[in-house]
């Protein structure tokens, strides 16, 4: 009988760690041994790209199953996974579950709950991240985490810097060079450089208005949408990259690039060729970060974007069209035909509905009936008709000064 109430109790306790995050929640509860393999230089990406290997930035946050301050924890650890996927992880260890004592004590966990960001696996110091445990905030948590991921992208401010791409004491190695029509760094870059540290050089310049690019001799190129440019080992000579913008395709591109045993026309003629084919997981989840966009613009989902900027920029109207697929730079996504597109509408989920107060849930609804304030909604999003509060204050919507080709301003 004791034997059988100390089995109850364990249970109870595992189950009550799991019941601190939903179950369709990206936030994965792991153990010791799956902490050691995420420890490693080399991991695979969960789910989204299995088979990509590389070196990444991840997030833990050290629980208990009987911890009353975890409980605000958890919701908004879950916002900021959603907001971060695929390309940070954010684990869960429950440090008051008998199995992970010996971890949570190894990673010195001495207070709960702990969070702690591993900037490149167990080869860089973790950082713990610093929270009021009675004000935790998914904005904190996301940026805690972003901003965590090393990188050496060298920014090119102006035109003439460029040339530093080809500078002697790299050339000798592969250089990518992200040309950006946005002011913003998209953290697509910032994972691929901290996973190709080693073997490649990796820049950034922002192309405005597509002025760098024509004196690249390339075409200006669509309002919002990037260029990766690249530059073969020991030749000055760019090539730009033809391929989705997408994490798991940009990795296979560097990976085979490195390889050396194709040259980089035919490389780029692969990814030219590749087709987009959606997994209908990451649509829904893709559907679900959009759900909380359209939280955001009628007010009920403040606490991980700035609502008064994603309403000047536009972010909040068509967070889709300007995100794209998850893992993606930015760009739009790519358009999907014949079967793949009938197989989408097949897995398709239902639009979600509003609760009681008249916000929009996070889980999709059964019913797949849009209510009167959905439809509302949706037409004040596309039409862009959101009122901004009075007392906002209208920010630069041009991006600095510094950061702008000389020949641009």
């Amino acid at each position: 009988m004791i034997l059988r109430c100390l089995f109850t109790l364990v249970l109870l306790r595992s189950l009550a760690a799991a019941a601190l995050f939903a179950e369709d929640s990206l936030v994965k509860v792991i153990g010791r041994d799956e902490l050691k393999a995420a420890l490693k230089e080399k991991m695979t990406f969960a789910v989204a790209f299995v088979g990509s290997e590389c070196s990444m930035t991840f997030a833990v946050a050290f629980v208990g199953s009987q911890c009353s301050d975890c409980e605000p924890l958890a919701p908004q650890y879950e916002k900021t996974a959603l907001s971060l996927y695929p390309l940070l992880p954010m684990y869960a260890v429950d440090c008051q579950e008998s199995a992970n004592e010996q971890l949570c004590t190894e990673q010195n966990v001495t207070d709960l709950p702990t969070v702690r960001l591993f900037p490149r696996g167990q080869y860089m110091d973790p950082k713990d991240f610093k929270f009021d445990k009675s004000e935790i905030s998914a904005t904190d948590l996301y940026y805690f985490a972003q901003h965590g991921v090393p990188d050496k992208i060298k920014l090119l401010r102006y035109f003439e810097d460029i040339d530093q791409v080809n500078a002697k004491p790299i050339l000798k190695k592969p250089r990518a060079l992200l040309l950006k029509r946005t002011n913003r760094l998209p953290l697509l870059w910032s994972i691929l450089a901290n996973k190709y540290s080693d073997d490649i050089e990796f820049f950034s310049h922002r192309d405005w208005r597509g002025k760098s690019s024509v004196k690249m001799g390339l075409e200006a190129g669509e309002e919002g949408k990037s260029k990766v440019i690249i530059y073969p080992a020991g030749k000055k000579k760019p090539v730009q990259y033809e391929g989705f913008l997408m994490l798991d395709s940009l990795s296979s591109f560097f990976d085979s690039l490195l390889d050396g045993k194709t040259s980089i026309e035919k490389l780029n003629e692969k990814a030219a060729a590749e087709e987009f084919i959606p997994d209908p997981k990451l649509v829904e989840i893709e559907k679900q970060q959009e759900v909380e966009m359209l939280k955001l613009a009628h007010g009920g989902f403040t606490d991980l974007f700035d609502f008064e900027a994603a309403i000047r920029d536009g972010s909040a109207k068509n967070f889709h069209g300007k995100q794209g697929y998850p893992g993606m730079m930015g760009d739009a996504v790519p358009k999907v035909t014949g079967s793949q597109e009938n197989t989408l509408q097949s897995n398709e989920s239902k639009m979600p509905v509003t609760d009681g107060a008249g916000q929009v849930v996070m889980t999709t609804a059964t019913t797949g009936v849009a209510t009167a304030a959905q439809s509302e909604n949706a037409a004040r999003i596309s039409q862009g008709n959101i009122q901004v509060p009075k007392d906002a204050v209208p920010g630069p919507t041009a991006t600095s000064v510094t950061e702008r080709s000389k020949d641009e301003l």
